[in-house]
């Protein structure tokens, strides 16, 4: 029997690492609904039904939809992209092959990367999140967190800000995933402080 994500509130915290991005599990409402709405529902599908070997083995994206073809069936697929058999194997077959033709996951990594050089990474980071809370996940970032002002005050200071805008967004009765976005942020500074005063006390105490 297939088990759906339990609320929120009853998840554990279970982090796994993708190319730039850690996913942990909470739950989020993404801005990308309108963009292959039928086919996030389906992958849930997929994900929930596909074996830890096909899990391991899929790698690019043409493997993925493969994937997906093998659990959801052509049809199916057909349906979603409203696309004929040839156009979905095509999506399905390896770059080696003269058939080839870049799928709706390539196309939605370039949309993303063109995002974040034009300094669109918010919107990356909650279309993501959109996708993420299928299996009851969101994204974090895995680089190491690196104060951006010279002294622990500065860092102090910088915080205020982001907890008021928080605080407002509260007061405004915005949606609770814009709210969760800023708290996210607000997180961020404070953990900037908290390792810019690390940094602080350990050279008062020549700790390094």
């Amino acid at each position: 029997m297939v088990e759906t994500c339990p609320p929120a509130h009853k998840r554990k915290t279970v982090l796994f690492t993708t190319t730039s991005m850690s996913v942990y599990n909470l739950n989020s409402e993404g801005i990308f609904s309108e963009i292959y709405p039928s086919l996030l529902e389906s992958f849930k599908s997929c994900g929930e039904t596909m074996s830890n070997d096909d899990k391991l083995n899929a790698v690019e994206t043409w493997e993925l939809m493969q994937c997906a073809k093998e659990k959801l069936g052509a049809k199916e697929l057909q349906k979603i992209f409203q696309r004929g058999q040839t156009q979905i194997n095509r999506y399905c077959s390896s770059p080696i092959s003269e058939d080839h033709q870049r799928n709706p996951l390539d196309r939605i990594h370039i949309l993303f990367s063109n995002l974040c050089e034009a300094g669109g990474e918010e919107i990356v980071r909650a279309s993501i999140n959109h996708f993420a809370d299928i299996i009851g996940c969101r994204v974090a970032e895995q680089g190491e967190i690196v104060p951006d002002k010279d002294t622990v005050e500065e860092e102090c200071l910088d915080d205020y800000p982001e907890k008021v805008a928080m605080d407002n967004m509260i007061a405004a009765s915005e949606h609770p995933e814009k709210v969760r976005r800023q708290g996210e942020k607000t997180c961020r500074e404070i953990m900037e402080t908290v390792i810019s005063y690390e940094t602080h006390w350990g050279k008062l105490h020549n700790q390094s």
